[in-house]
Protein backbone atom coordinates (compact mmCIF):
# COMPACT_ATOMS: atom_id res chain seq x y z
CA UNK A 1 0.00 0.00 0.00
CA UNK A 2 1.36 3.64 -0.75
CA UNK A 3 1.56 6.69 1.30
CA UNK A 4 -1.39 8.63 1.04
CA UNK A 5 1.21 11.98 0.55
CA UNK A 6 -0.50 12.54 -3.03
CA UNK A 7 -2.69 15.23 -3.17
CA UNK A 8 -5.19 13.28 -4.89
CA UNK A 9 -6.51 11.87 -1.58
CA UNK A 10 -8.02 15.26 -1.68
CA UNK A 11 -10.37 13.82 -3.93
CA UNK A 12 -10.77 9.89 -3.60
CA UNK A 13 -11.40 7.51 -0.05
CA UNK A 14 -10.36 4.04 0.39
CA UNK A 15 -13.22 1.95 -1.69
CA UNK A 16 -15.27 0.32 1.66
CA UNK A 17 -16.52 -2.95 -0.61
CA UNK A 18 -12.71 -3.11 -2.07
CA UNK A 19 -9.52 -1.85 0.43
CA UNK A 20 -6.80 -2.28 -2.27
CA UNK A 21 -9.04 0.15 -4.22
CA UNK A 22 -9.26 4.23 -4.02
CA UNK A 23 -13.11 5.58 -4.76
CA UNK A 24 -14.12 9.15 -6.29
CA UNK A 25 -15.63 10.78 -3.96
CA UNK A 26 -17.66 12.94 -6.64
CA UNK A 27 -18.54 9.84 -9.07
CA UNK A 28 -17.56 6.64 -7.46
CA UNK A 29 -15.39 5.48 -9.76
CA UNK A 30 -12.82 3.13 -8.49
CA UNK A 31 -9.01 2.96 -9.44
CA UNK A 32 -6.55 1.30 -7.61
CA UNK A 33 -4.88 3.15 -4.79
CA UNK A 34 -1.42 3.16 -6.47
CA UNK A 35 -2.25 4.50 -9.49
CA UNK A 36 -2.07 7.63 -9.34
CA UNK A 37 -1.42 9.24 -12.75
CA UNK A 38 -4.87 7.52 -13.74
CA UNK A 39 -6.39 9.04 -10.81
CA UNK A 40 -5.16 12.44 -11.13
CA UNK A 41 -6.12 12.19 -15.02
CA UNK A 42 -9.52 11.41 -14.10
CA UNK A 43 -9.61 14.67 -11.17
CA UNK A 44 -8.65 16.91 -13.98
CA UNK A 45 -10.92 15.27 -17.13
CA UNK A 46 -14.06 14.92 -15.13
CA UNK A 47 -13.77 16.91 -12.21
CA UNK A 48 -11.96 20.13 -13.26
CA UNK A 49 -14.14 22.60 -11.49
CA UNK A 50 -13.83 20.83 -8.56
CA UNK A 51 -9.68 20.11 -9.46
CA UNK A 52 -8.94 24.17 -10.09
CA UNK A 53 -10.82 24.96 -6.73
CA UNK A 54 -8.65 22.85 -5.01
CA UNK A 55 -5.13 23.65 -6.75
CA UNK A 56 -6.85 28.05 -6.34
CA UNK A 57 -7.25 27.50 -2.63
CA UNK A 58 -3.56 26.00 -2.25
CA UNK A 59 -2.12 29.00 -3.19
CA UNK A 60 -3.56 30.90 -1.19
CA UNK A 61 -2.42 28.94 1.18
CA UNK A 62 0.98 29.42 -0.03
CA UNK A 63 0.48 32.98 -0.01
CA UNK A 64 -1.00 33.02 3.48
CA UNK A 65 2.39 31.09 4.85
CA UNK A 66 4.48 33.11 2.71
CA UNK A 67 3.08 36.82 3.60
CA UNK A 68 1.46 36.63 6.88
CA UNK A 69 1.14 40.59 7.89
CA UNK A 70 -0.99 40.59 4.02
CA UNK A 71 -3.55 38.14 4.86
CA UNK A 72 -3.65 36.08 8.38
CA UNK A 73 -2.52 39.09 10.30
CA UNK A 74 -4.88 41.45 8.31
CA UNK A 75 -5.81 44.04 10.42
CA UNK A 76 -3.71 43.24 13.65
CA UNK A 77 -0.83 45.91 14.63
CA UNK A 78 2.75 44.75 14.36
CA UNK A 79 4.26 43.71 17.02
CA UNK A 80 7.80 45.74 17.39
CA UNK A 81 10.88 43.54 15.59
CA UNK A 82 8.44 42.24 12.92
CA UNK A 83 9.54 43.77 10.49
CA UNK A 84 13.14 41.75 10.77
CA UNK A 85 10.69 38.22 11.19
CA UNK A 86 9.21 39.90 7.26
CA UNK A 87 12.87 40.51 6.04
CA UNK A 88 13.76 37.42 7.04
CA UNK A 89 10.70 35.65 5.05
CA UNK A 90 11.56 37.18 1.97
CA UNK A 91 15.57 35.95 2.12
CA UNK A 92 13.44 32.14 2.67
CA UNK A 93 11.25 32.87 -0.44
CA UNK A 94 14.44 33.97 -2.34
CA UNK A 95 15.95 30.96 -0.99
CA UNK A 96 12.91 28.26 -2.08
CA UNK A 97 13.05 30.22 -5.43
CA UNK A 98 16.67 29.35 -5.92
CA UNK A 99 16.17 25.68 -4.81
CA UNK A 100 13.29 25.34 -7.56
CA UNK A 101 15.15 26.72 -10.25
CA UNK A 102 18.12 24.69 -9.71
CA UNK A 103 15.69 21.35 -9.13
CA UNK A 104 14.14 22.50 -12.89
CA UNK A 105 17.41 22.87 -14.66
CA UNK A 106 18.34 19.54 -13.09
CA UNK A 107 15.76 18.16 -14.19
CA UNK A 108 15.80 19.49 -17.74
CA UNK A 109 19.70 18.35 -17.56
CA UNK A 110 18.33 14.90 -17.45
CA UNK A 111 16.12 15.15 -20.05
CA UNK A 112 17.94 16.91 -22.50
CA UNK A 113 21.14 14.91 -22.25
CA UNK A 114 19.27 11.72 -21.83
CA UNK A 115 20.65 10.54 -18.49
CA UNK A 116 19.39 8.18 -16.00
CA UNK A 117 18.23 9.71 -12.56
CA UNK A 118 21.15 8.08 -10.73
CA UNK A 119 23.21 10.50 -12.38
CA UNK A 120 22.27 13.24 -9.22
CA UNK A 121 24.14 10.46 -6.96
CA UNK A 122 27.22 10.76 -9.05
CA UNK A 123 29.95 11.90 -7.21
CA UNK A 124 31.83 14.11 -9.16
CA UNK A 125 28.31 15.84 -10.17
CA UNK A 126 27.47 16.44 -5.85
CA UNK A 127 30.97 17.57 -5.71
CA UNK A 128 30.61 20.56 -8.78
CA UNK A 129 27.02 21.29 -7.72
CA UNK A 130 28.40 22.20 -3.95
CA UNK A 131 31.11 24.46 -5.20
CA UNK A 132 28.56 26.53 -7.79
CA UNK A 133 26.11 26.34 -4.93
CA UNK A 134 27.10 26.03 -1.87
CA UNK A 135 23.69 26.35 -0.14
CA UNK A 136 21.25 24.16 -2.24
CA UNK A 137 20.90 20.71 -0.91
CA UNK A 138 20.98 17.97 -3.86
CA UNK A 139 18.33 15.50 -2.95
CA UNK A 140 18.83 11.93 -3.58
CA UNK A 141 17.97 10.42 -7.10
CA UNK A 142 14.64 8.86 -5.89
CA UNK A 143 13.45 12.64 -5.80
CA UNK A 144 13.97 13.25 -8.90
CA UNK A 145 12.15 10.06 -10.04
CA UNK A 146 9.13 11.79 -8.32
CA UNK A 147 10.15 14.45 -10.38
CA UNK A 148 10.25 12.93 -13.86
CA UNK A 149 7.24 10.98 -12.99
CA UNK A 150 4.99 14.51 -12.50
CA UNK A 151 6.64 15.61 -15.22
CA UNK A 152 5.46 12.82 -17.10
CA UNK A 153 1.90 12.97 -15.96
CA UNK A 154 1.52 16.97 -16.51
CA UNK A 155 2.84 16.11 -20.05
CA UNK A 156 0.10 12.99 -20.53
CA UNK A 157 -2.71 15.53 -20.26
CA UNK A 158 -1.17 18.53 -22.64
CA UNK A 159 -0.19 15.48 -25.72
CA UNK A 160 -4.39 14.46 -25.27
CA UNK A 161 -5.14 18.23 -25.14
CA UNK A 162 -3.45 18.59 -27.91
CA UNK A 163 -4.35 15.90 -30.01
CA UNK A 164 -7.60 16.98 -30.32
CA UNK A 165 -6.58 19.91 -32.47
CA UNK A 166 -5.90 17.88 -35.17
CA UNK A 167 -9.05 16.83 -37.21
CA UNK A 168 -6.68 14.19 -38.93
CA UNK A 169 -4.01 12.67 -37.77
CA UNK A 170 -1.35 10.17 -39.07
CA UNK A 171 0.79 7.28 -36.94
CA UNK A 172 4.82 6.43 -37.20
CA UNK A 173 5.63 3.00 -35.67
CA UNK A 174 9.45 2.44 -35.22
CA UNK A 175 10.94 -0.32 -33.30
CA UNK A 176 14.54 0.01 -32.63
CA UNK A 177 16.80 -2.16 -30.18
CA UNK A 178 19.03 -0.53 -28.01
CA UNK A 179 22.65 -1.41 -28.98
CA UNK A 180 24.10 -1.72 -25.28
CA UNK A 181 21.27 -2.58 -23.23
CA UNK A 182 19.65 -5.09 -26.27
CA UNK A 183 16.26 -4.21 -25.46
CA UNK A 184 13.47 -3.32 -27.53
CA UNK A 185 11.93 0.17 -27.88
CA UNK A 186 8.64 0.62 -29.32
CA UNK A 187 7.71 4.40 -30.22
CA UNK A 188 4.46 5.70 -31.75
CA UNK A 189 4.18 9.21 -32.68
CA UNK A 190 1.01 10.91 -34.10
CA UNK A 191 1.48 13.78 -36.77
CA UNK A 192 -1.17 16.57 -37.48
CA UNK A 193 -1.29 19.71 -39.19
CA UNK A 194 -2.17 22.77 -37.57
CA UNK A 195 -4.96 25.19 -38.88
CA UNK A 196 -1.87 27.80 -39.06
CA UNK A 197 -0.20 24.69 -41.16
CA UNK A 198 2.42 24.36 -38.65
CA UNK A 199 3.76 20.47 -38.64
CA UNK A 200 3.46 19.17 -35.54
CA UNK A 201 4.88 15.70 -34.05
CA UNK A 202 3.96 14.17 -30.51
CA UNK A 203 5.08 10.90 -28.65
CA UNK A 204 2.33 9.20 -27.79
CA UNK A 205 3.39 5.80 -26.48
CA UNK A 206 6.99 4.19 -26.00
CA UNK A 207 7.29 0.80 -24.53
CA UNK A 208 10.37 -1.09 -24.02
CA UNK A 209 10.35 -4.77 -23.60
CA UNK A 210 13.14 -7.63 -23.78
CA UNK A 211 12.00 -9.45 -26.62
CA UNK A 212 9.67 -9.13 -29.21
CA UNK A 213 7.89 -12.66 -28.63
CA UNK A 214 4.34 -11.70 -30.39
CA UNK A 215 3.19 -10.02 -33.34
CA UNK A 216 0.82 -7.39 -31.81
CA UNK A 217 3.35 -5.40 -29.80
CA UNK A 218 2.27 -2.18 -31.93
CA UNK A 219 -1.49 -3.07 -31.82
CA UNK A 220 -1.58 -3.68 -28.11
CA UNK A 221 0.03 -0.21 -27.91
CA UNK A 222 -2.31 1.22 -29.44
CA UNK A 223 -5.07 0.15 -27.74
CA UNK A 224 -3.30 1.64 -24.31
CA UNK A 225 -3.25 4.77 -26.05
CA UNK A 226 -7.12 4.40 -26.81
CA UNK A 227 -7.94 4.05 -23.05
CA UNK A 228 -5.23 6.75 -22.30
CA UNK A 229 -5.66 9.42 -24.03
CA UNK A 230 -9.07 8.70 -25.19
CA UNK A 231 -7.23 8.63 -28.80
CA UNK A 232 -10.04 9.24 -31.66
CA UNK A 233 -9.33 6.22 -33.29
CA UNK A 234 -11.74 6.91 -36.25
CA UNK A 235 -9.86 9.96 -37.47
CA UNK A 236 -6.02 8.51 -37.71
CA UNK A 237 -5.42 9.12 -41.52
CA UNK A 238 -3.03 6.35 -41.57
CA UNK A 239 0.24 4.29 -40.32
CA UNK A 240 3.66 4.66 -41.42
CA UNK A 241 5.45 1.40 -40.25
CA UNK A 242 8.91 -0.38 -40.80
CA UNK A 243 8.27 -2.70 -43.81
CA UNK A 244 8.22 -6.10 -43.15
CA UNK A 245 8.22 -5.68 -39.25
CA UNK A 246 5.49 -7.04 -37.05
CA UNK A 247 3.98 -3.28 -36.22
CA UNK A 248 2.07 -3.80 -39.88
CA UNK A 249 0.44 -7.28 -38.50
CA UNK A 250 -0.12 -5.65 -34.88
CA UNK A 251 -1.95 -2.67 -36.54
CA UNK A 252 -4.35 -5.05 -39.05
CA UNK A 253 -6.31 -6.38 -36.09
CA UNK A 254 -7.15 -2.96 -34.20
CA UNK A 255 -7.18 -0.17 -37.10
CA UNK A 256 -9.25 0.04 -39.94
CA UNK A 257 -6.64 2.20 -41.80
CA UNK A 258 -4.08 2.61 -44.66
CA UNK A 259 -0.56 0.74 -43.59
CA UNK A 260 2.01 2.50 -45.30
CA UNK A 261 6.19 1.09 -46.05
CA UNK A 262 8.14 3.45 -44.40
CA UNK A 263 10.09 4.83 -47.87
CA UNK A 264 13.55 4.58 -46.64
CA UNK A 265 12.87 0.77 -45.19
CA UNK A 266 11.22 0.58 -48.61
CA UNK A 267 14.86 1.66 -50.46
CA UNK A 268 16.59 -0.66 -48.15
CA UNK A 269 14.29 -3.81 -49.18
CA UNK A 270 14.93 -3.23 -52.42
CA UNK A 271 18.44 -3.18 -52.88
CA UNK A 272 18.84 -5.85 -50.60
CA UNK A 273 16.57 -8.12 -53.02
CA UNK A 274 18.23 -6.48 -56.30
CA UNK A 275 21.54 -5.26 -56.49
CA UNK A 276 22.98 -7.11 -53.37
CA UNK A 277 20.82 -10.32 -54.36
CA UNK A 278 22.89 -13.57 -53.70
CA UNK A 279 23.35 -13.85 -57.34
CA UNK A 280 24.42 -10.27 -57.84
CA UNK A 281 26.84 -10.64 -54.53
CA UNK A 282 28.59 -13.15 -55.97
CA UNK A 283 29.05 -11.72 -60.09
CA UNK A 284 30.20 -8.33 -59.20
CA UNK A 285 33.63 -9.52 -58.15
CA UNK A 286 33.69 -12.23 -60.65
CA UNK A 287 32.51 -10.43 -63.50
CA UNK A 288 35.76 -7.03 -61.72
CA UNK A 289 37.93 -10.17 -62.49
CA UNK A 290 37.35 -11.16 -65.74
CA UNK A 291 36.92 -8.00 -67.25
CA UNK A 292 39.72 -5.72 -65.01
CA UNK A 293 42.28 -8.15 -63.70
CA UNK A 294 44.70 -4.63 -63.00
CA UNK A 295 42.01 -3.51 -60.92
CA UNK A 296 43.25 -5.72 -58.00
CA UNK A 297 42.89 -2.67 -55.05
CA UNK A 298 38.93 -1.77 -56.15
CA UNK A 299 37.94 -5.21 -56.16
CA UNK A 300 39.63 -6.05 -52.56
CA UNK A 301 37.75 -2.95 -51.61
CA UNK A 302 34.34 -4.12 -52.73
CA UNK A 303 35.31 -7.56 -51.21
CA UNK A 304 35.37 -6.13 -48.05
CA UNK A 305 32.21 -4.35 -48.29
CA UNK A 306 30.60 -7.56 -49.21
CA UNK A 307 31.53 -9.04 -46.69
CA UNK A 308 30.27 -7.32 -43.92
CA UNK A 309 27.17 -7.98 -42.76
CA UNK A 310 25.01 -4.58 -42.83
CA UNK A 311 21.84 -4.87 -40.61
CA UNK A 312 20.51 -1.02 -40.29
CA UNK A 313 18.37 0.17 -43.26
CA UNK A 314 21.08 3.51 -43.20
CA UNK A 315 23.77 0.86 -43.75
CA UNK A 316 22.18 -1.11 -46.65
CA UNK A 317 22.07 2.02 -48.36
CA UNK A 318 25.53 3.15 -47.50
CA UNK A 319 26.63 -0.30 -48.75
CA UNK A 320 24.78 -0.17 -51.91
CA UNK A 321 26.69 3.29 -52.42
CA UNK A 322 30.01 2.72 -51.67
CA UNK A 323 29.72 -0.52 -54.33
CA UNK A 324 28.12 1.19 -57.11
CA UNK A 325 30.75 4.22 -56.77
CA UNK A 326 33.68 1.86 -56.73
CA UNK A 327 32.62 -0.19 -59.66
CA UNK A 328 31.94 2.84 -61.44
CA UNK A 329 35.70 4.22 -61.13
CA UNK A 330 37.02 0.46 -62.39
CA UNK A 331 34.79 0.96 -65.77
CA UNK A 332 36.42 4.33 -65.88
CA UNK A 333 39.39 3.98 -64.82
CA UNK A 334 40.45 0.60 -66.63
CA UNK A 335 38.40 0.61 -69.34
CA UNK A 336 39.95 2.97 -71.83
CA UNK A 337 36.58 4.13 -73.00
CA UNK A 338 35.99 7.68 -74.86
CA UNK A 339 36.10 10.44 -72.11
CA UNK A 340 32.81 12.02 -72.80
CA UNK A 341 31.23 8.27 -71.90
CA UNK A 342 33.53 8.41 -69.05
CA UNK A 343 31.94 12.03 -67.83
CA UNK A 344 28.56 10.46 -68.72
CA UNK A 345 28.90 7.57 -66.44
CA UNK A 346 30.57 8.98 -63.72
CA UNK A 347 27.66 12.10 -63.86
CA UNK A 348 24.96 9.60 -64.06
CA UNK A 349 26.62 7.37 -60.64
CA UNK A 350 26.84 10.49 -58.93
CA UNK A 351 23.52 11.34 -59.26
CA UNK A 352 21.91 8.13 -58.15
CA UNK A 353 24.01 8.25 -55.01
CA UNK A 354 23.45 12.28 -54.15
CA UNK A 355 19.15 11.47 -54.94
CA UNK A 356 19.72 8.55 -51.94
CA UNK A 357 22.16 10.02 -49.71
CA UNK A 358 20.16 13.30 -49.51
CA UNK A 359 16.73 11.31 -48.98
CA UNK A 360 17.97 9.17 -45.77
CA UNK A 361 20.32 12.26 -44.28
CA UNK A 362 17.35 14.93 -44.79
CA UNK A 363 15.92 15.85 -41.75
CA UNK A 364 13.14 13.65 -40.89
CA UNK A 365 10.39 16.33 -40.88
CA UNK A 366 11.34 17.70 -44.21
CA UNK A 367 10.62 14.34 -45.67
CA UNK A 368 6.86 14.22 -46.38
CA UNK A 369 4.75 11.36 -47.91
CA UNK A 370 4.11 14.00 -50.68
CA UNK A 371 8.01 13.57 -51.86
CA UNK A 372 8.31 9.57 -52.21
CA UNK A 373 6.73 9.23 -55.45
CA UNK A 374 8.65 12.09 -57.27
CA UNK A 375 12.18 10.94 -55.11
CA UNK A 376 11.40 6.96 -56.31
CA UNK A 377 10.89 8.63 -60.20
CA UNK A 378 14.00 10.57 -60.15
CA UNK A 379 15.99 7.71 -59.02
CA UNK A 380 14.35 5.28 -61.62
CA UNK A 381 15.57 8.12 -64.29
CA UNK A 382 19.02 8.17 -63.01
CA UNK A 383 19.07 4.54 -63.33
CA UNK A 384 18.21 4.58 -66.41
CA UNK A 385 20.49 7.41 -67.70
CA UNK A 386 23.34 5.35 -66.27
CA UNK A 387 22.85 2.25 -67.73
CA UNK A 388 21.94 3.86 -71.18
CA UNK A 389 25.88 5.36 -71.36
CA UNK A 390 27.25 2.19 -70.14
CA UNK A 391 28.66 -0.29 -71.58
CA UNK A 392 28.66 -4.18 -71.39
CA UNK A 393 31.53 -4.66 -69.74
CA UNK A 394 30.38 -2.62 -66.79
CA UNK A 395 31.37 -5.38 -64.38
CA UNK A 396 28.23 -4.23 -61.99
CA UNK A 397 25.34 -3.44 -64.72
CA UNK A 398 23.10 -6.75 -64.58
CA UNK A 399 23.01 -5.56 -60.90
CA UNK A 400 22.24 -2.00 -61.19
CA UNK A 401 19.87 -3.30 -63.95
CA UNK A 402 17.82 -5.49 -61.74
CA UNK A 403 17.61 -2.58 -59.10
CA UNK A 404 16.15 -0.03 -61.91
CA UNK A 405 13.46 -3.09 -62.13
CA UNK A 406 12.87 -2.94 -58.73
CA UNK A 407 12.43 0.83 -58.75
CA UNK A 408 9.98 1.13 -61.29
CA UNK A 409 7.54 -1.76 -59.69
CA UNK A 410 8.04 0.07 -56.45
CA UNK A 411 7.29 3.41 -58.39
CA UNK A 412 4.06 1.91 -59.74
CA UNK A 413 2.90 0.61 -57.07
CA UNK A 414 3.44 4.21 -55.02
CA UNK A 415 1.57 5.73 -58.29
CA UNK A 416 -0.88 3.84 -57.81
CA UNK A 417 -1.78 4.14 -54.23
CA UNK A 418 -4.49 6.62 -53.23
CA UNK A 419 -2.67 7.78 -49.98
CA UNK A 420 0.69 9.02 -51.90
CA UNK A 421 -1.08 9.77 -55.00
CA UNK A 422 -3.14 12.42 -53.55
CA UNK A 423 -0.48 13.59 -50.88
CA UNK A 424 2.32 14.41 -54.33
CA UNK A 425 -0.80 16.52 -55.98
CA UNK A 426 -1.54 18.34 -52.91
CA UNK A 427 1.68 19.12 -52.90
CA UNK A 428 2.58 22.63 -54.51
CA UNK A 429 5.77 21.20 -55.48
CA UNK A 430 4.74 18.04 -57.34
CA UNK A 431 1.02 18.69 -58.66
CA UNK A 432 1.86 18.34 -62.36
CA UNK A 433 3.74 15.23 -61.78
CA UNK A 434 1.12 12.86 -62.64
CA UNK A 435 -0.11 11.87 -66.34
CA UNK A 436 -3.69 12.86 -67.03
CA UNK A 437 -5.29 9.70 -66.13
CA UNK A 438 -3.95 9.83 -62.63
CA UNK A 439 -5.05 13.41 -62.39
CA UNK A 440 -8.97 12.51 -62.91
CA UNK A 441 -8.85 9.83 -60.92
CA UNK A 442 -7.16 12.02 -58.00
CA UNK A 443 -9.97 14.93 -58.66
CA UNK A 444 -12.10 11.61 -58.33
CA UNK A 445 -11.32 10.64 -55.19
CA UNK A 446 -11.40 13.80 -53.52
CA UNK A 447 -14.78 14.99 -54.67
CA UNK A 448 -15.89 11.20 -53.78
CA UNK A 449 -14.56 12.48 -50.26
CA UNK A 450 -15.65 15.54 -50.59
CA UNK A 451 -19.74 14.11 -50.07
CA UNK A 452 -19.62 11.51 -47.91
CA UNK A 453 -19.44 11.12 -44.31
CA UNK A 454 -16.06 11.93 -42.50
CA UNK A 455 -15.78 8.44 -40.46
CA UNK A 456 -16.26 6.80 -43.78
CA UNK A 457 -13.22 8.68 -45.17
CA UNK A 458 -10.97 6.87 -42.87
CA UNK A 459 -11.72 3.90 -43.89
CA UNK A 460 -9.38 1.73 -45.42
CA UNK A 461 -7.97 2.64 -49.01
CA UNK A 462 -6.82 0.31 -51.72
CA UNK A 463 -5.15 0.70 -54.69
CA UNK A 464 -6.85 1.97 -57.59
CA UNK A 465 -7.03 1.37 -61.53
CA UNK A 466 -5.79 4.09 -63.83
CA UNK A 467 -8.22 4.59 -66.61
CA UNK A 468 -6.73 4.56 -70.39
CA UNK A 469 -6.36 8.05 -71.58
CA UNK A 470 -9.22 8.89 -74.10
CA UNK A 471 -6.72 11.60 -75.80
CA UNK A 472 -2.64 12.64 -75.33
CA UNK A 473 -3.07 15.91 -75.01
CA UNK A 474 -5.28 17.62 -73.22
CA UNK A 475 -5.73 21.27 -71.12
CA UNK A 476 -6.68 21.76 -67.27
CA UNK A 477 -10.20 22.41 -67.95
CA UNK A 478 -10.67 19.74 -69.82
CA UNK A 479 -9.17 17.84 -67.20
CA UNK A 480 -11.47 19.09 -64.72
CA UNK A 481 -14.97 18.85 -67.07
CA UNK A 482 -13.43 15.03 -67.61
CA UNK A 483 -13.52 14.62 -64.03
CA UNK A 484 -17.07 16.05 -63.03
CA UNK A 485 -18.87 13.84 -65.41
CA UNK A 486 -21.17 13.29 -62.27
CA UNK A 487 -24.31 14.78 -60.63
CA UNK A 488 -22.58 17.64 -58.61
CA UNK A 489 -23.18 18.96 -55.37
CA UNK A 490 -22.73 22.55 -53.94
CA UNK A 491 -19.42 21.13 -52.37
CA UNK A 492 -18.59 19.09 -55.42
CA UNK A 493 -18.71 22.62 -57.64
CA UNK A 494 -16.76 24.37 -55.40
CA UNK A 495 -14.23 21.34 -55.20
CA UNK A 496 -14.33 21.49 -58.92
CA UNK A 497 -13.29 25.45 -59.05
CA UNK A 498 -10.74 25.27 -56.86
CA UNK A 499 -9.07 22.30 -58.32
CA UNK A 500 -9.41 24.70 -61.50
CA UNK A 501 -7.94 27.33 -60.16
CA UNK A 502 -5.36 25.68 -58.30
CA UNK A 503 -3.87 24.04 -61.67
CA UNK A 504 -3.39 27.22 -62.93
CA UNK A 505 -1.03 28.69 -60.74
CA UNK A 506 2.81 27.63 -61.26
CA UNK A 507 4.67 25.05 -59.07
CA UNK A 508 6.45 25.88 -56.26
CA UNK A 509 10.04 26.73 -56.19
CA UNK A 510 11.97 23.72 -54.28
CA UNK A 511 13.37 25.49 -51.84
CA UNK A 512 9.78 26.76 -50.56
CA UNK A 513 7.51 25.18 -48.01
CA UNK A 514 4.34 23.82 -49.19
CA UNK A 515 3.13 24.29 -46.37
CA UNK A 516 3.48 27.97 -45.73
CA UNK A 517 2.03 27.99 -49.50
CA UNK A 518 -0.88 26.67 -48.15
CA UNK A 519 -1.66 28.95 -45.18
CA UNK A 520 -1.30 31.66 -47.32
CA UNK A 521 -3.46 30.54 -49.90
CA UNK A 522 -6.25 28.81 -47.43
CA UNK A 523 -8.88 30.96 -48.02
CA UNK A 524 -8.87 30.53 -51.80
CA UNK A 525 -8.84 26.76 -51.57
CA UNK A 526 -10.89 26.03 -48.33
CA UNK A 527 -12.00 22.26 -49.44
CA UNK A 528 -8.59 21.69 -50.72
CA UNK A 529 -6.91 22.73 -47.77
CA UNK A 530 -8.76 20.62 -45.64
CA UNK A 531 -7.15 17.64 -47.95
CA UNK A 532 -4.18 19.18 -47.73
CA UNK A 533 -3.85 19.03 -43.57
CA UNK A 534 -5.00 15.51 -44.00
CA UNK A 535 -2.96 14.26 -47.06
CA UNK A 536 0.43 16.71 -46.33
CA UNK A 537 0.90 14.78 -42.49
CA UNK A 538 2.21 11.53 -42.48
CA UNK A 539 5.60 11.84 -42.85
CA UNK A 540 7.52 9.73 -45.65
CA UNK A 541 9.88 7.57 -42.95
CA UNK A 542 8.78 5.99 -39.44
CA UNK A 543 12.39 6.66 -37.91
CA UNK A 544 11.43 10.59 -37.14
CA UNK A 545 12.47 9.89 -33.01
CA UNK A 546 16.37 9.93 -34.31
CA UNK A 547 17.52 12.41 -31.39
CA UNK A 548 16.60 10.03 -29.22
CA UNK A 549 19.42 7.26 -30.10
CA UNK A 550 21.86 10.22 -30.75
CA UNK A 551 26.18 9.21 -30.72
CA UNK A 552 27.00 5.28 -30.94
CA UNK A 553 22.50 4.55 -30.83
CA UNK A 554 22.70 3.88 -27.19
CA UNK A 555 20.07 5.36 -24.70
CA UNK A 556 21.64 4.19 -21.72
CA UNK A 557 18.53 2.52 -19.90
CA UNK A 558 18.35 1.23 -16.50
CA UNK A 559 17.11 -1.91 -15.18
CA UNK A 560 13.65 -0.26 -14.85
CA UNK A 561 11.99 0.22 -18.41
CA UNK A 562 8.77 2.25 -17.18
CA UNK A 563 10.97 4.69 -15.88
CA UNK A 564 12.86 4.81 -19.10
CA UNK A 565 9.99 4.35 -21.06
CA UNK A 566 8.40 7.62 -19.10
CA UNK A 567 11.85 9.64 -19.67
CA UNK A 568 11.98 9.19 -23.12
CA UNK A 569 7.96 10.30 -23.75
CA UNK A 570 9.09 13.55 -21.79
CA UNK A 571 12.80 14.12 -23.95
CA UNK A 572 10.35 13.68 -27.20
CA UNK A 573 7.54 16.02 -26.39
CA UNK A 574 9.76 18.52 -24.29
CA UNK A 575 10.50 20.38 -27.27
CA UNK A 576 7.07 20.90 -27.92
CA UNK A 577 6.25 21.68 -24.79
CA UNK A 578 8.63 22.81 -23.19
CA UNK A 579 9.55 22.69 -19.37
CA UNK A 580 6.34 24.67 -17.89
CA UNK A 581 6.33 22.17 -15.49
Amino acid sequence: MWTRTSFVWNFFKTSEDHPEKAQCLYCKKTYRDNSHAAMKQHITDFHNTEYVSFMDRKKREALEDDHPTQTRYEGQQLRPGASGNSSRQDETSNSENSYKRISKLIVRMIVLQNLPCTFVDGGGFRDLLKDLAPKYNLEKSEVFKTYMVDIYDQMKIKVKREIIKFPNLSITAHIRKDCKSNKFVILLVSHGITETFKRSSILLKCSIIDNITTEDEVGKMINTIAYELDFPIERVHCMIRDESSSSQRGTQSVLLMQDLDCAVHKIQNIIRETFLSQENVTNIPTNITNNFPNALNELEKILNKLNVNETGFVDIIKKFCFIFTIGTTVVVKYGNFDTHLENQMEQSAYNVVKLLLDFINCERSQQNLSSVIPTFKQITESLEEYLNVSPESNAIKAAVSSLKTGFETALSSLENNKLYAIATFLDPHYKNHFSREVKIKICRDLSTMTNVQSTESHRTVDSFEVVPPKRTCIRLNDLVNDTFKIKESDNTSDLRKEINDYGNIGALNVDEDPLEWWKNNGEQFKSLSKFARRFLSPPAVSVISEQLFEGDGSLELTLNKEEDAKLLFVKHNAEMFGFDF
